[in-house]
């Protein structure tokens, strides 16, 4: 083939490649497409440039690295140090400027041909990268600020920075320009006017890309002011606007039903907002601001408890046969026989979700989605966790015992105490004297642990866990009392009760009482992210239904269980 034809294919290749905005994934294949096509009449100088080629396209940026990754897609093509003179005039000859810094970069930062020359001819192409659409091209300018920085060629590093500012300041691509300069801290004196040149924008970028782009905008402008100092005073306006646009991007999801999303973006600005000094606040009038958002906040809690409502379905389950069983248990003797209903410890609910985490784990879904979140009843957000953290594990061991429990109350407990009182019926005078005999009951409360028992024994099971609540946190300080372990925070000025978590704590480091137990009381009693029966009765927020549901006879019966067990002959 001609030499001319040659260069004018091999040119159209290079040009529309570098249009298309995909020479790092497109051009090495083509050029191979090429070579097939054009194979009889090429030369074997001209199939070893093509080659050549092939190997320098198929070298891959790596951002903070100085080595170009090599994709070997055609492993049998190599590039020797005896080609570089051939290969290099026809690439000047050619005269692209993707080609000529792809090709000047592999020699200088993979095949450690350190001459001058070459990392100048680089970053000389690098910064020849068209500046119209530098979305697409950033990369590559970034890379020349890179290589000039490493060869210590700070004439150029002046050069790349200043033109990238300046075409910042004419507003053009300001923020793909400003956001790259930023993450390396190069913005300089220019700071505060590339500030005032992005907000300029914030209101043109809404109409074209919608609000999320002004919350990415208020993002790099809050990262900017942690930067420089010459922007540190502004900080406090510049999170307010921040919220300000939240609340835009909250208003515009709720629009589109999008009610989980909008009440993060609420959470966003509030938490932003809460942030601000004391001074700031009173100024502006933010706690206003944030008791506004608040009650928007409210309103969409509702909205998801409504949605919760409408997704969800009843299902219906036999459980006639587990009913037959429970009532096989019960002879009316004594108390002792509800002891009798099955239960499962935490050894097996962990069994189950190490299971179906196995199962589930190499998961596509579960490496994209990445995170786990869990909600309230109400709708409110409980935390954000990986998806193969030990707490994850824990609450989904929660969650199966929360179903679980519920489940015994329906199929065992109910049907086995119906049974019983059928045939024996107990005053509360019984359940006093069995409160009376468990040594791990204080001995003030007593009383009131018969009248919980007694009241679950009536199904009046709302009266019950009112009771039951503090009556287990107290049981529980009680026992480390009697194990002479202090339960009491002392600061400066005061004395006060350890919290439950606090207790629990203690209780499993000295090993007052077995992992099941623990984890009954952390899953029933005091996780967010279990029943938190015993936060819930001391805040008021148990509804009618909650304190009298399935989960509240489990609770009542498993209480029984404990007072039964640490009684004597229990």
């Amino acid at each position: 083939m001609q030499a001319s034809q040659f260069i004018q294919i091999i040119k159209n290749e290079f040009e529309s490649g570098v249009k298309d905005h995909m020479p790092e994934w497109s051009i090495a294949y083509q050029l191979i497409n090429l070579r097939e096509v054009h194979s009889p009449q090429l030369t074997t100088d001209q199939t070893l440039i093509i080659e050549a080629l092939v190997f320098i396209t198929s070298h891959r940026i790596q951002h903070g690295k100085l080595t170009l990754r090599y994709v070997e897609n055609f492993p049998s093509l190599k590039f020797d140090k005896e080609q570089i003179k051939s290969v290099e005039t026809f690439v000047k000859e050619l005269d692209n400027v993707w080609l000529t810094a792809k090709f000047y970069d592999v020699l200088w930062s993979n095949m450690s041909e350190k001459k001058a020359d070459y990392i100048m001819n680089c970053v000389s192409a690098y910064i020849r990268f068209p500046l119209v659409e530098i979305l697409h091209t950033i990369e590559y300018w970034e890379r020349g600020l890179f290589l000039a920085g490493t060869a210590k060629l700070k004439q150029q590093q002046s050069l790349i920075v200043g033109t990238l500012i300046q075409e910042a300041l004419n507003n053009n691509n300001s923020f793909v320009i400003v956001r790259m300069l930023n993450q390396h801290k190069l913005l300089g004196m220019y700071a505060i006017e590339l500030v005032d040149v992005l907000k300029s924008q914030i209101k043109n970028e809404i109409q074209k890309r919608g609000h999320w782009i002004a919350v990415e905008y208020w993002n790099l402008i809050l990262d900017m002011g942690n930067k420089y100092n010459s922007l540190k005073s502004k900080k406090s306006s510049y999170i307010q606007s921040k919220a300000h646009a939240l609340c835009s991007l909250a208003e515009h999801n709720k629009k589109i039903n999008n009610i989980h999303v909008a009440s993060d973006n609420y959470r966003e600005a509030v938490i932003g907002l809460k942030s601000l000094s004391n001074d700031y606040k009173i100024s502006h009038n933010i706690d206003e601001e944030i008791q506004k958002i608040e009650r928007n906040l409210v309103d969409l809690r509702l909205q998801i408890e409504e949605q919760f409502k409408k997704i969800a379905q009843p299902i219906k389950v036999d459980i006639s046969k587990e009913v037959e069983i429970a009532e096989d248990l019960i002879q009316g003797e004594n108390l002792e026989e509800l002891l009798q209903i099955p239960d499962l410890e935490y050894r097996h609910f962990y069994k189950v979700q190490r299971r179906v985490h196995k199962k589930e784990g190499g998961s596509f879904l579960n490496h994209l989605i990445g995170g786990s979140s869990y909600s309230d009843n109400d709708g409110r957000v409980l935390g954000t966790f990986d998806s193969t953290s030990e707490e994850v594990k824990k609450i989904e061991c929660y969650r199966m015992l929360i179903e679980y429990s519920g489940k015994q109350a329906a199929s065992y407990i109910l049907p086995a105490l119906r049974k019983f009182k059928k045939i024996k019926s107990l005053d509360e005078e019984e359940f006093y004297k069995l409160a009376r005999s468990c040594s791990m009951v204080p001995d003030d409360q007593k009383r009131l642990m018969g009248k919980a028992l007694w009241h679950g024994y009536r199904e009046d099971f709302s009266t019950s866990i009112m009771l039951l609540c503090p009556l287990v946190e107290s049981i529980l300080r009680n026992i480390l009392k009697e194990s002479d372990i202090p339960t009491v925070d002392i600061d400066r000025v005061s004395e006060s009760e350890k919290s439950m978590n606090k207790l629990l704590d203690i209780a499993k480091e000295k090993k007052i009482l077995n992992q099941e137990v623990i984890f009954k009381i952390e899953a029933i009693f005091v996780s967010n992210f279990g029943l938190n029966f015993r936060n819930k009765v001391a805040h008021g927020l148990v509804s009618d239904n909650s304190a009298s549901s399935l989960y509240a006879t489990y609770v009542w019966w498993l209480c029984l269980k404990w007072v039964i067990i640490y009684s004597p002959g229990g």
